[in-house]
């Protein structure tokens, strides 16, 4: 390939690259961070975001030199000759894609497992369901009630009726999401148990004092 034609792909690329990077950083995309948990969790975000930009940016490029130097003449009808394929090239674009998604995959399994762990003393909180009202007990026998009433509500939306219930959390608590499971049991005798998804965004979350956490 000629030298004026591999910078004319790299000013493209860095053009592609330009605009799709101006977009990722110009949309508040990812809440605020309140915990190492989220931190991670954007970096993962962030990691993938820079692969997939520089990979559709090269892409892009490619596309836009071919249809601008390799396109056909207004009464140009005939076949394109007749070639065989790049064995080298074949491999390379096989091989990076690989090393890239191998890359993703590890770093999503690390956060993925870090952000699972929830130390060796986690915490369980028993649930017992009544008809009208719920009852939390924590490890040290303290109890809260769950209570029904409205939350939020403006003037243009009606409020929601919703079952809510305030943790006791000690002041010396770690901040940040932590792993918990919901054992409930109804008056005829009935259980069950719920557990959330070894994510951040389904656990609780902890957040430092005085930080204005966004609630959606």
């Amino acid at each position: 390939m000629r030298k004026g034609s591999i910078i004319q792909l790299t000013a493209l690329s860095l053009v592609a690259a330009a605009i799709c990077t101006t977009v990722a950083l110009a949309i508040p995309w990812l809440p605020v961070s309140a915990g190492r948990e989220a931190d991670r969790i954007h970096f993962v975000y962030w990691f993938t975001t820079i692969i997939c930009i520089s990979v559709f940016s090269v892409v892009a490029a490619v596309l836009v030199f071919s249809v601008w130097k390799f396109r056909a003449g207004p009464d140009d009808d005939s076949d394109g000759p007749p070639t065989h394929g790049h064995t080298q090239l074949e491999i390379v674009w096989t091989a990076i894609p690989a090393v890239l998604v191998t890359a993703i995959s590890i770093v999503s399994a690390v956060v993925l497992a870090q952000n699972s762990n929830a130390g060796d003393k986690p915490l369980v909180v028993k649930v017992v369901g009544a008809q009208f009202a719920w009852t939390f007990t924590y490890p040290d026998g303290k109890t809260d009630k769950l209570a029904y009433g409205g939350h939020g509500g403006t003037k243009d939306a009606p409020q929601d009726y919703l079952w809510a219930v305030g943790y006791t959390v000690p002041v010396d608590y770690p901040t940040g999401a932590f792993n918990y499971k919901i054992e409930a049991k109804s008056v005829e005798g009935a259980t069950g148990t719920f557990e959330p998804f070894k994510v951040s965004a389904a656990m609780l979350t902890i957040v430092p004092k005085g930080l204005d956490y966004p609630r959606n």
